[in-house]
């Protein structure tokens, strides 16, 4: 009994050491790198130092691990979401209120990008050398707005691992409400692909940081 209290008192008297300078969250890193590299990045443009030509692979490497994170981590986050639901009907409202909500959010960053470009106008005084440039012409050219049965079409993919390769956000919500619905129609024998998905949103999220 008397040592019990003696490590109880122990415990309440340890004073919690602070976190030592260089473990910042992921959000402050994200910052200071913002920092360092528009200051580095003006430097190198007034003096001519060239420096953004040696290190743009960085620049690389962390898209393209942004970019690698959004299809297991979207998936993963919607089937559990959804399928932890148990009930169908209640899967089905959150079916359709995730896709309504990827829409609205979507068409919002569309209007929030139609304003920027209209008033900041990229691009303006650049001109293209029709003989070294031909591929990106010929592509601006061909590009066409779709239809409404085109972009209700393009909604639900032919190929999950396509969507997934291309970053078609929009066909890995579709697929993953659907695939969420039918792991939750499978009741007990879901669980296992349920809890699957479940570890997967959780190393997803720790891989992010």
């Amino acid at each position: 009994m008397a040592n019990t209290l003696a490590d109880g008192a122990g415990a309440m008297g340890e004073v919690k050491r602070p976190k030592p300078w260089y473990r910042l969250s992921l959000t402050a890193w994200i910052m200071i790198g913002l920092v360092v590299g528009g200051v580095l990045g003006y430097i190198s443009r007034v003096y001519g130092l060239g420096w953004d030509d040696k290190i743009y692979f960085l620049r690389d490497i962390f898209l393209n691990l942004v970019k690698s994170i959004i299809a297991p981590l979207i998936f993963s986050t919607i089937v559990v979401g959804i399928a932890g639901g148990g009930d169908l009907k209640k899967v089905g409202r959150i079916g359709a209120k995730s896709l309504f909500y990827f829409e609205v959010v979507t068409t919002l960053a569309l209007i929030i990008g139609l304003l920027v470009v209209n008033f900041m106008q990229p691009g303006t005084g650049v001109t293209l050398d029709p003989n070294t440039n031909t591929g990106a012409i010929s592509n601006i050219q061909k590009t066409a707005p779709k239809s409404f049965t085109e972009t209700i079409t393009h909604i639900f993919p032919a190929s999950i691992i396509d969507a997934m390769a291309k970053g078609d956000v929009l066909q890995i919500v579709a697929f993953s409400v659907l695939f969420a619905m039918a792991v939750a129609a499978m009741g007990e024998r879901g669980r296992p692909i349920y809890r699957a998905c479940e570890s997967l949103s959780q190393v997803m999220f720790k891989f992010t940081g």
